[in-house]
């Protein structure tokens, strides 16, 4: 569908994961490039008050010289066996843990820390198989449900990802870094809306953690039941700039090709068993 969008002349708003392969992301990039095309990738969270306040604090300095960074992405959303098969369960379209969330963490990780210059991925699917609701026949899943990765950023810190639809009573969605001078916890409990109740603390020098408030010039000016409806309003709003400007803007489809990139080397990490480089991106986009 991106790809006629763009053979079309249109520009595009696209949603995550990039497509299925990095070579189908890469395709997508040389032909926006051709067509002029402005593109904007929704990776929501970089839209997100307490994300942005986050991201400030670091530029700031807050934690000093970064030591470890964590996330935990731990929801219940698939967790109930019963729960249909469907695309989300099949890797030829795209589906499984990875796909849905990892995109996101590969986008956020790279955009307030570093890139990532080497990393090592397992990936599991603890449900094995689903009940189509269309025939009625049990269906096997292929695609995963768990994920648990280790990533060396440029910088040298490693950054911990532990990611599961599967598990009930999961903590969430929660980003942590430690620093020689400071910590910064972000997260969010909230099993079914993965765009609301991101609350932000913080330490320094040893102290205990306290709540850190977020700036009124950050927050929404409207909220809505659906917690994805403000932060993806701010990605329209990005889209529309970047066409007023005649340029795409970040995130676009570079920052796709790049998320899309890791999700494909993680496979190759899980197939290997083994620790794969993360090469320049250039390689994949000239």
């Amino acid at each position: 569908m991106a790809k006629k969008v763009l053979q079309a002349g249109k520009h595009l708003l696209l949603e995550k994961p990039t497509a299925l392969t990095v070579q189908e992301a890469a395709e997508l990039y040389r032909l926006a490039q051709i067509q002029g095309a402005i593109v904007t990738l929704d990776f929501e969270f970089r839209f997100v008050p307490a994300w942005q306040r986050f991201a400030e604090l670091l530029t700031e300095g807050y934690v000093g010289q970064k030591r470890l960074v964590k996330v935990d992405w731990l929801v219940s959303g698939r967790a109930d066996a019963s729960k249909p098969w469907n695309w989300y369960a099949r890797k030829d379209q795209g589906g499984g843990a990875l796909g849905a969330i990892g995109s996101h963490c590969f986008d956020y990780l790279a955009w307030l820390f570093a890139p990532a210059k080497c990393l090592s991925g397992r990936l599991s699917t603890r449900i094995p198989t689903r009940l189509d609701p269309i025939d009625g026949t049990v269906k096997p899943v292929d695609a995963d449900d768990t994920c648990c990765l280790t990533l060396e950023l440029a910088d040298g810190v490693l950054c911990q990802v532990a990611l599961s639809v599967v598990t009930y009573q999961g903590r969430g969605h929660w980003l942590e870094v430690y620093g020689d001078r400071g910590t910064l916890v972000l997260g969010s409990d909230h099993q079914s809306d993965y765009g609301h109740g991101f609350r932000l603390w913080g330490s320094q020098n040893g102290q205990p953690l306290q709540e850190l408030n977020i700036p009124e010039r950050l927050t929404f000016p409207q909220n809505y039941p659906d917690g994805r409806l403000a932060p993806f309003v701010r990605v329209v709003d990005r889209w529309v700039q970047g066409i007023d400007a005649g340029r795409s803007l970040t995130p676009s489809l570079k920052e796709g090709v790049y998320s899309q990139w890791l999700m494909d080397l993680t496979h190759q990490s899980h197939k290997a068993k083994a620790w794969v480089e993360v090469p320049d991106l250039k390689t994949i986009l000239s």
